[in-house]
Order: C-alpha cells, then sequence, then structure tokens
C-alpha cells in the first residue's frame, strides 16, 4: 500500500493554518508577524521585553556614569589639592624671595659700609712713579685748604685697566677715620673750575641706582651721602622736596 506524504502546516497564534507548499518564504513570515502583531499576549510579552532591554542597558550606562563621575570627582579633588599645594609653594616662594631680597640689601649695605672712609677722585693725571698719597694729601691742603695732620690717608689706588684714550683713571682713596672724607666730601666745591672730582666711593649698585635716578623724569638733581642715595624732585603741582631714593620703582611710584 502506497505511503502518502502529506504537507505540513503552520498553525497561527489564533488558530489561523499556512500551507508552506503555497506561500513564498516572505509572504509566510509576512503572515506569521502580521498574526502574532495582532495577539494581546505577544504585544505584552515584546513590551515586557523590550522594557527589560531598555531597563539593562539604562542601568548599564548610569553604572558606566557614575564610575566616571567617581572618577571625574577623583581627578577634581586632585586638582584641589594641587591648586591649593600650588598657593602654598607660591606663598613659600615669595617668602624666599623677600628674604632673599633683605639679604642682599644687608648685603649691599655692608658693602657700602666698608667703604665709608672712602672717596673716589678723578681728573688726577697718571705718571710714571706716581705716590697718589701724597697727590691727595695735596690737593686736600693746596685746593681744599685742608690741615695737613688731619689727612691721614690708609692708602690710594688706581682703579681698572690703563684706558687707551690715555685719560686718568680714577683714584680710591681710603682714610684712617670717617673724618677726612666727611672734610673732602664738604670742601669740594672749591674745586670747581678744575679737573679734579670728589665723589663718595659707592658701590657698583649704588653708582647704577644714582645714575638711573638722575636719568628719571621727576628728579631735578641727585647725590650721594654716607652711601645713601638722594633726590631732589619735582612733581606738578607741588614745591620742589628731597627724598631718600632705596629704588628707582619708588620714583616710578611718585610719577603715577
Amino acid at each position: 500500500m502506497p505511503i502518502t506524504r502529506s504537507t505540513p502546516k503552520l498553525k497561527g497564534v489564533k488558530g489561523l493554518t499556512l500551507d508552506p507548499s503555497e506561500m513564498e518564504l516572505e509572504d509566510m513570515v509576512n503572515a506569521i508577524v502580521e498574526e502574532l502583531a495582532s495577539s494581546p499576549t505577544f504585544k505584552t510579552l515584546l513590551q515586557s521585553c523590550i522594557e527589560r532591554t531598555i531597563t539593562a542597558k539604562f542601568n548599564i550606562a548610569m553604572g558606566r556614569i557614575e564610575r566616571h563621575e567617581a572618577k571625574l570627582f577623583q581627578i577634581e579633588k586632585k586638582i584641589d589639592e594641587k591648586e591649593k599645594e600650588l598657593v602654598r609653594l607660591n606663598r613659600n616662594v615669595n617668602l624666599t624671595f623677600d628674604k632673599l631680597n633683605k639679604m642682599c640689601d644687608k648685603s649691599a649695605e655692608l658693602e657700602q659700609y666698608t667703604r665709608r672712609k672712602n672717596i673716589r677722585v678723578f681728573g688726577i693725571a697718571e705718571s710714571d712713579g706716581e705716590v697718589l698719597g701724597k697727590v691727595v694729601a695735596d690737593i686736600a691742603t693746596d685746593k681744599l685748604g685742608l690741615d695737613t695732620s688731619t689727612v691721614d690717608i690708609e692708602k690710594a689706588f688706581r682703579v681698572g685697566r690703563p684706558r687707551e684714550d690715555r685719560k686718568p683713571r680714577g683714584v680710591v682713596v681710603q682714610f684712617k677715620s670717617p673724618k677726612p672724607k666727611e672734610d673732602f666730601i664738604k670742601n669740594r666745591r672749591k674745586l670747581k673750575g678744575s679737573p679734579i672730582v670728589v665723589k663718595e666711593d659707592l658701590t657698583v649698585h649704588n653708582q647704577q641706582l644714582l645714575k638711573e635716578i638722575k636719568q628719571h623724569k621727576i628728579v631735578e638733581n641727585a647725590w650721594s651721602k654716607d652711601g645713601k642715595i638722594f633726590a631732589l624732585m619735582k612733581l606738578d603741582g607741588r614745591p620742589s622736596f628731597v627724598r631718600r631714593v632705596v629704588a628707582i620703582a619708588d620714583l616710578d611710584t611718585l610719577a603715577l
């Protein structure tokens, strides 16, 4: 007896029977999807599945965000700590600079103090075998009218190398006490009209400071006394006045 093979039937959600032999695959899929879409149970299951998927994805995303926020918080905390450390370091640097500046000022004052018995004399002609102590003593008696017995010179020497233009180098004169130095400074006006000029023996710093002060726009005149720099200043609407200057910034502040 021959065996008859029957074509399998597909039964939909609501009992729809589909014959695969009579349908194209695409049509069959569309028919199944259409049938499923009309099922309340399928809609509920699909909605639940989508919601669970979205919730899972959302939880994953939120977990990542929270981890990133935690890392960001740690980074911001470290930045705050570094900023505080930077402020502290800047404060320490400023304090160190202040101390260094005070030390430099003190050192400059000490250096100037060691020259309190010195003068510098310019315009003394150079000659072979010169005895500078005697030359300076002669200037004191012959041109300044000082008593020879009060001019106690410890030593006198030229400064710098001989000049190519043959102009005489300056002479540093060191006295045994500050008094002769004061006498030279007080009477140096008597040398006006001669090539000889007497000045205080200033440090390099004070020499440069005095030069800059003389060139400042509000300064009419400037000079040194006992190693300190003074300036005669004139400001708009104010009478001229004298003030000690320790830094060029002092003048810049007054000029504002």
